[in-house]
């Protein structure tokens, strides 16, 4: 038994540590995301690390148009996730966001040396502080963490719960959050862009 213990101790860091391919060699995320849930589009987010249970509503989201049972709260659209996920099962879903949970998150600004090391905190920041936490490490299953985040994919994010319209709800490209495109309402693009490169400049971990 001891044996046992000791080697699940020593290869379950290894195990996660694996890029995604080598534990499912078929999943067809790896093309944007990465095998190691790293994308190198800087216009799609890091999944390295990401929530669990957020990234399940996300996939949701995209599979049936909102996330599952809350229609009015929050819809999500974007042509090549739809594709993707519109065959997923609710297991299919809760496994690939599980796999990419548990990958190690790495920091947008480790392999993007364009993203400052030393940015100062805009006042505006704390207006997220709540939900996502201070330093953009979410304590709550359902938000994501902002932190480490590529600043692009944050500041596209920002741009589009603050322009949602409801006329707009069939468009291939949406994306609508009660509270956020509420509070996103009222941002500038300057604020947009400080927001994003706050968040993602930091660390993730």
């Amino acid at each position: 038994m001891r044996c046992l213990v000791f080697i699940l101790v020593i290869l379950l860091p290894v195990w996660l540590a694996q890029p995604l391919a080598a534990q499912s060699p078929e999943t067809p995320c790896l093309e944007c995301h990465g095998p190691e849930g790293l994308a190198k589009n800087p216009q799609a987010p890091i999944l390295a690390g990401q929530r669990e249970h957020y990234l399940k509503l996300q996939l949701q989201a995209f599979r049936n148009g909102n996330a599952a049972g809350r229609a009015n709260f929050s819809a999500r659209r974007h042509p090549v996730m739809a594709e993707r996920a519109h065959n997923y099962t609710d297991e299919e879903i809760v496994q690939l966001a599980r796999a990419f949970s548990r990958q190690v998150c790495r920091s947008a600004r480790e392999f993007d040396p364009r993203i400052p090391r030393d940015v100062p905190r805009p006042q505006i920041a704390q207006t997220c502080f709540t939900c996502h936490g201070v330093d953009g490490r979410s304590r709550r299953s359902t938000m994501p963490n902002l932190a480490g985040q590529r600043p692009a994919y944050l500041a596209r994010q920002l741009f589009a719960f603050r322009d949602a319209k409801p006329a707009d709800k069939t468009a291939p490209i949406y994306r609508h959050h009660r509270m956020m495109s509420r509070k996103g309402n009222h941002l500038s693009p300057e604020q947009i862009k400080q927001l994003a490169l706050y968040f993602g400049h930091k660390t993730c971990w």
